[in-house]
């Protein structure tokens, strides 16, 4: 097996990486390859500090490409997808990963092996300390027991480890467009498996460790927050197969409360930092409660904020006002019953 890092332009992350973890994959026995789409030498001279020191007594497991192409602003779907065809060939098992998380395989391992001794096509890795999980360490042969558990779960970089043969058939047959733009991992394999038999499993437990100067609310993506979740997640979930239809506000559900990228205080952060204008929720006000727990009311309320003149009180009345408006109307928006529309519907 070997673990695929994702990353561009943050050789100090690497650097920091490879220190704290990097030789505890030769303890694990897997590879680590850092997939780099730098457009300097930065994160290259990074690996080869560490793979000269790694090498005095260990094997060769640290491994360096770099790669080349256009700049996507919005999605790394198609780096991901390369990664895939670039190592399919090479490992049993490709687990991609992103330069923030650590992986911790002294909690993993053991639990792990036991799991590809399975053969599974698919292991969703849900990454927990003290949380309760439903149905962990499972089996799925299910294609809708799989999508309610584990699609909310494995929208992000890192949580999916497949199995390179099952890896290439997903991509050779399910193309990189507006299905799937920005999830293609998972939304793609939720396609390939549903008229197929397949065999997925999940792995739980503490995994991963997060990388202290890359753990932000305010990361680079969040700047293209509507964009992200009311444009290009809307059009995957409206055009996923009518097999998980009815599915969706199931996982819409886990997805708001899991990780709250739609809650007033994530929002008044997004407002802050890049701005929330009336013009953005008025293109979206169909999307937003669609994808969100969140009224549509809290949204422009939020949007209406000058924070130079805004007092802390006010701020959290906004939260107080949305729990109030939640709990007096828990079907305030209209989380996945829009009926599939077209592709690129507004």
């Amino acid at each position: 097996m070997a673990v695929i890092v994702i990353t561009a332009n943050r050789a100090d992350i690497i650097d920091d990486y490879l220190f704290a973890l990097g030789e505890s994959y030769d303890d694990a026995g897997v590879d680590c390859i850092i997939f780099d789409g730098s457009d300097n030498n930065d994160t290259k001279k990074v690996v080869e500090k560490w793979n000269k020191r790694f090498l005095k007594d260990n094997r060769e497991f640290l491994f360096y490409k770099k790669y080349n192409a256009t700049k996507d602003i919005y999605s790394i779907d198609q780096k991901v997808i390369d990664a895939c065809k670039e190592y399919a060939d090479k490992y049993e098992y490709l687990w991609l990963q992103r330069d923030r998380l650590g992986i911790l395989f002294n909690n993993c391992l053991e639990n792990l092996y036991n799991i590809l001794a399975k053969n599974p096509d698919i292991i969703a890795i849900y990454n927990s300390i003290d949380e309760k999980i439903e149905n962990c360490n499972s089996f799925y042969k299910d294609c809708r027991e799989f999508f309610k558990d584990y699609y909310a779960v494995i929208t992000t970089l890192g949580q999916y480890i497949f199995k390179s043969s099952f890896i290439k058939s997903v991509i050779e047959e399910i193309p990189l467009d507006e299905k799937t733009y920005s999830l293609y991992f998972p939304t793609a394999v939720f396609h390939y498996i549903a008229n197929r038999e397949f065999l997925a499993a999940n792995c739980s437990g503490s995994i991963f460790k997060y990388h202290r100067k890359a753990i932000t609310s305010r990361s680079h993506w969040y700047k293209f927050f509507f964009k992200q979740w009311f444009e290009f997640m809307y059009k995957t979930l409206v055009n996923l197969p009518e097999i998980y239809r009815d599915l969706v506000p199931v996982i819409l559900k886990k997805w708001n409360e899991r990780y709250k990228l739609c809650h007033p205080v994530a929002l008044l952060y997004l407002h802050k930092d890049y701005g929330i204008s009336k013009d953005e929720i008025d293109r979206y006000a169909r999307q937003i409660p669609f994808i969100s727990t969140t009224p549509l009311s809290i949204f422009y309320k939020i949007s209406e904020i000058d924070f130079k003149k805004e007092s802390f009180k006010n701020l959290l009345k906004i939260i107080e006002d949305y729990g109030k408006e939640v709990e007096q109307n828990p079907d305030i928006t209209n989380l996945g019953k829009l009926e599939k529309e077209p592709i690129g519907a507004k």
